[in-house]
């Protein structure tokens, strides 16, 4: 039978070098109001309904009421924040908690030292005997929110109007790769970027656009090659390290398999 932990008298709590355990099926349970764990060092793993996630240094992991979840390490020690409050919470403050994925728990915060703040001083308040703590405790509950909102809408861009469709994630992710085409983006970090679980981001992104991210990327990655390769002198060996590959024969490879030509008789037939 899962549990019910109702953890929400202690509101934020700071781990420094908690060591962690192995996986219990035994510990799986679940909270009647938000727990959130910001990870400041190591990696905290965890199960969601029946998938494993590892949230590294610098993740929000999100867990909402009802919520059922085992964590366990993902290394052998962690110092995080945990923050938990009841739903009920924000109603008065007239603002909800942001809508992200069901199925993807973390989020990859932006301005580290910005949430650090909060959260240091929500735990400094925390622990005041001062009567007008708990007060100050709520505004910086509505501050944290409502930065979490705003940081949100910064990693989508601020091309996307609906920021919590599905849609307006994955055209923002797509446009990420389009855009950083020189880079070694991983499927985990394109994922992460929209908010959603890696395996939910590959359904949606096939199920919107058409084709996997992989073969977006590639696409995206030959259009811009043979653009590169009609309009300028470049050497192919360098538009292939301006594409992000390793190898510049891989390119090579992977250009003749999509266009059935080599790109140095790609450049003679576009200048004829």
């Amino acid at each position: 039978m899962v549990k019910q932990m109702d953890l929400s008298s202690g509101r934020i709590e700071a781990f420094v070098n908690m060591p962690q355990g192995v996986f219990d099926p035994a510990q799986r349970h679940y909270h009647p109001h938000f727990e959130l764990l910001y990870i400041v060092r190591g990696v905290r793993a965890l199960e969601l309904n029946g998938q494993r996630y590892k949230a590294p240094a610098g993740t929000l992991l999100v867990f909402r009421p009802g919520d059922e979840h085992v964590e366990f390490a993902g290394t052998r020690k962690v110092s995080l924040f945990v923050l938990r409050f009841m739903p009920q919470e924000l109603v008065g403050a007239k603002i909800a908690f942001p809508k992200l994925d069901a199925d993807g728990p973390l989020l990859k915060l932006p301005h580290r030292q910005e949430f650090l703040d909060i959260f240091t001083r929500m735990l400094e308040e925390n622990e005041s005997s001062d009567p007008e703590s708990k007060t100050l405790l709520g505004a910086y509950l509505i501050e944290f929110v409502v930065k979490l909102r705003r940081a949100i809408k910064e990693a989508l861009g601020p091309e996307c109007q609906d920021r919590d469709s599905i849609r307006s994630r994955i055209v923002a992710a797509a446009d990420l790769m389009q855009q950083n085409l020189s880079q070694a983006l991983s499927l985990n970090d394109v994922a992460q970027r929209a908010f959603m679980s890696s395996s939910h981001f590959s359904h949606s992104f096939k199920e919107r656009l058409g084709e996997s991210p992989k073969r977006y990327q590639i696409r995206k990655r030959m259009e811009k090659a043979k653009e590169l390769l009609a309009r300028t002198s470049i050497p192919a060996s360098d538009i292939a390290k301006k594409l992000g590959y390793r190898s510049p024969y891989f390119f090579y490879r992977q250009f003749k398999r999509k266009t059935g030509i080599t790109p140095s008789e790609y450049r003679t037939k576009s200048n004829r």
